[in-house]
């Protein structure tokens, strides 16, 4: 299927010209890009499509300034876009709420579902006794509802099974 050749368009050498550039300021001020084909990303997203051929058109701008992600997230966000494999396992409970922003943000719904999906699998990996406090905090603050009750969900859990290992403790019993 042609889906499986699409990563292949991201690198240098595909023979396929980008037509739109993605640049980030990091922390140091470096500007970063990321290269894209804008006929892929408004067909993977609504938000794209307006954008760059509808009543939200920009002036044939090829450069385009992104100031709410980081130059990592946003590429994974048109990696996804581009059916590359992600390694989910990579990702922490930060970049997996900011790739979620973004996903939201291009209205991208098959990656917001594959981001709860890759939290929900990982989640003892993803939340534990050194971080639950701030994935409660994190479930607290966030404006998206599904991710929202995830994260408090994984965080009560976490929560109730130190809960009952220190009971086991405090017991001598053991697992």
């Amino acid at each position: 299927m042609a889906a499986k050749n699409l990563p292949k368009c991201l690198h240098i050498d595909c023979g396929i010209p980008t037509d739109v550039r993605f640049l980030f300021k990091d922390d140091s001020e470096e500007i970063k890009e990321v290269k894209a084909h804008k006929l892929l990303l408004a067909a993977a997203s609504d938000v794209f499509q307006r954008w760059f051929y509808g009543s939200m058109k920009e002036d044939k701008e090829e450069d385009v300034e992104i100031v709410d992600s980081r130059q990592e997230v946003f590429k994974t966000m048109v990696e996804y876009i581009y059916n590359k494999e992600l390694d989910w396992n990579a990702f922490d409970l930060h970049f997996h709420s900011s790739l979620y922003y973004q996903a939201e943000k291009y209205n991208i719904g098959d990656l917001k579902a594959e981001i709860l999906s890759s939290i929900e699998r990982q989640s003892r990996h993803i939340v534990n006794l050194n971080n639950v406090l701030e994935a409660a905090s994190l479930a607290g603050k966030t404006l998206f509802e599904p991710l929202s009750n995830l994260l408090y969900k994984i965080s009560v859990t976490c929560l109730a099974q130190c809960r009952i290992r220190g009971a086991i403790k405090s017991f001598g019993l053991k697992k």
